[in-house]
């Protein structure tokens, strides 16, 4: 590290890297809560999406 101290800038180097996995923590905390809401949904019959589809492109 110290053959390229004068090109690298390793104070910013480092601001960036934590930045960058704050970033990718608060994504994953995101992902979990979506997760443990989509948990507690209710699940829907097999095949509901393709006949609600069907429904609405044959009725007009």
């Amino acid at each position: 590290m110290e053959g390229i101290k004068d090109v690298v800038d390793w104070r910013s180097e480092v601001i960036a890297f934590i930045e960058e996995r704050v970033r990718t923590y608060r994504r994953l905390k995101a992902l979990r809560r979506v997760d443990e809401v989509l948990e507690k949904l209710p699940e829907t019959p097999r095949g509901l999406a393709s006949r609600l589809v069907r429904e609405d492109r044959d009725s007009s």
